[in-house]
């Protein structure tokens, strides 16, 4: 009878410090709002589950200071916070236990003067098809802050005979995101996506391809101005402008040939140009498949705006970066925004020194 009594004093202990772990397993934290600069209240917070996809593990809504409780069911899986704040997503990759500070802001349908602080289109081809690989750096600098977000957030052309690949978007910080476009009704070749854009940059890349039997002419019209553009291409291609005037030659990095559009002025379409010839670059910026949409937050080095860099990324930046400092600024930072992994880095000091709606892929981490 001793024994059996000691036996249930075990058990009870350990059930007694089992339920007491539970209730220690509790994420908490507030949500700002940056725009008023004030709590945010009200705002729908959930803990997601990651693993295969996503798996809502608990959900709450903020008090009216903007204090949040969620419970943690599975202490030791990876999970991303998210909150909805006037239909827009804010998430946040869980990193320990402690008390979290997550900034949302107010959603608008339109944000005056946004523009890409940098572009790009690189060109490869190895037969009848050229293959085309746009990026940009959308900047949301606006005062207060506030999102973007509107059904045709970013449109964009492709020309009437082409075939879209893929498309993708990221936030600053946040991954890449598999995108659905939508065709906008008639108007040949033109989509849109409603990837919402928050302050700071937004990186967008879509890739398609286009039947190439000797040479092509190009006329790009960017979903924004653009205020530095350049066009990538392999060495044995051939770029002739309509004006001569019109772009200059940098140079040759990581095995491709830049031709940088010259302009004083934002960007609202992109000097006409042709190519010719025949090229495939093995070092290129672009990715031969879309990325898969894992987190630079949470993973292995962030992938580069136009795809993943080789383990040697850093030297070969480096290596690339020490061929442009006779050239133009604008030029400079644009590589260096193509090189993400290493951009990222030392965009801020460059700065100073010169003076998430619908998700489509299984991961989409951090959309909205």
């Amino acid at each position: 009878m001793k024994k059996t009594l000691q036996i249930s004093s075990v058990l009870l202990l350990v059930c007694g410090f089992h339920l007491c772990s539970l209730a220690d397993s509790v994420i908490t934290g507030r949500v700002i709002n940056q725009t008023l600069s004030q709590p945010s209240a009200g705002d729908h917070v959930i803990l997601l589950r990651l693993g295969q996809g996503m798996e809502t593990e608990s959900e709450t809504t903020t008090d009216a200071r903007g204090a949040f409780s969620l419970p943690v069911s599975v202490a030791n899986a990876s999970h991303l916070l998210r909150v909805v704040h006037q239909g827009v997503n804010y998430d946040q990759p869980l990193k320990g236990r402690q008390s979290i500070e997550i900034h949302v802001f107010d959603a608008v349908p339109r944000v005056s003067g946004l523009s890409a602080t940098v572009g790009m289109a690189q060109l490869e081809t190895d037969g009848s098809m050229l293959k085309v690989t746009e990026m940009y750096d959308v900047l949301n600098a606006s005062q207060p802050p506030v999102t973007q977000a509107k059904a045709r957030n970013f449109e964009f052309s492709i020309s009437a005979d082409a075939t879209l690949d893929s498309f993708q978007a990221k936030r600053a910080g946040g991954v890449w995101v598999n995108l659905n476009v939508s065709a906008i009704s008639g108007r040949t070749g033109r989509y849109a996506v409603d990837f919402p854009l928050r302050p700071g940059d937004t990186l967008f890349r879509y890739i398609y391809r286009v039947p190439h039997s000797g040479s092509l002419s190009f006329r790009l019209r960017p979903a924004y101005p653009v205020k530095n553009f350049a066009v990538a291409l392999p060495p044995t291609m051939t770029f002739t402008p309509l004006r001569s005037s019109d772009f200059t030659s940098p140079g040759i990095a990581r095995g491709l040939r830049f031709e940088q559009a010259v302009s004083r002025t934002e960007l609202r379409e992109i000097p006409a140009f042709e190519i010719s010839g025949m090229g495939n670059s093995t070092l290129g910026l672009a990715p031969s498949a879309p990325s898969s949409g894992v987190s630079a937050d949470m993973a292995s080095p962030p992938a580069a705006i136009a795809g993943s860099l080789p383990a040697s990324t850093d030297a070969q930046s480096k290596s690339a970066l020490s061929l442009m400092w006779p050239l133009p600024i604008a030029f400079a930072c644009l590589l260096a925004t193509a090189l993400f992994g290493f951009f990222r880095r030392k965009r801020q000091y460059a700065c100073e020194a010169t003076g998430e709606s619908r998700e489509n892929n299984n991961a989409g981490l951090l959309h909205q």
